[in-house]
């Protein structure tokens, strides 16, 4: 297929559309289109204009493909950093939280090994039926709260920590 019938295809036009353009005839055109004859002077600069025109506007369409792909990126990298903040945030108030729970667990153990040292060693006596009572509902109290910050409430906050932290790392490798 010649030069010429390939840019009237791709422009759509019919030969007596492109030879006037070109300013000459339709008969010369198509000997042009067989390769029997070349194109005057004059015509062939005309033809390189469209030949430029053309590569130009077949470039534009990826030159947007382009400022679309980088812009995509330019948003993505702005979630990325939003959520990389977000994973900052949540990861220390997680190990914060975690510290906490390990606290309350050392306190209400200490308080239920105290409260059961004292009920075993405690004189029998009416006066002493209250401080029973009392060290009675300690226990009771710590065995709550180790039922709340025991070690499978430390073990499901460990594991959010480490998912966290394995996000951020995604996230870093990501961003970089």
């Amino acid at each position: 297929m010649a030069k010429k019938q390939f840019i009237r295809e791709q422009l759509g036009l019919s030969q007596q559309q492109l030879a006037d353009y070109l300013g000459i005839s339709r008969a010369l055109l198509s000997l042009v289109e067989a390769d029997e004859r070349s194109l005057p002077t004059n015509a062939s600069m005309k033809e390189t204009q469209l030949i430029q025109a053309i590569q130009h506007d077949a470039q534009e369409p990826l030159l947007q493909l382009v400022q679309f792909t980088t812009q995509q990126n330019e948003s993505f990298q702005k979630i990325l950093l939003q959520r990389k903040a977000e994973v900052v945030y949540e990861l220390a108030l997680a190990k914060r939280k975690l510290k906490k729970l390990e606290l309350q667990y050392q306190q209400a153990v200490k308080a239920l090994h105290t409260a059961n040292y004292l009920l075993n060693h405690l004189p029998i006596g009416a006066k002493n039926k209250l401080d029973k009572l009392w060290l009675e509902l300690l226990v009771k109290e710590s065995m709550q709260k180790l039922e709340v910050c025991g070690e499978t409430a430390q073990q499901k906050l460990q594991l959010k920590i480490e998912l966290l932290e394995k996000e951020m790392a995604l996230l870093l490798e990501k961003i970089m």
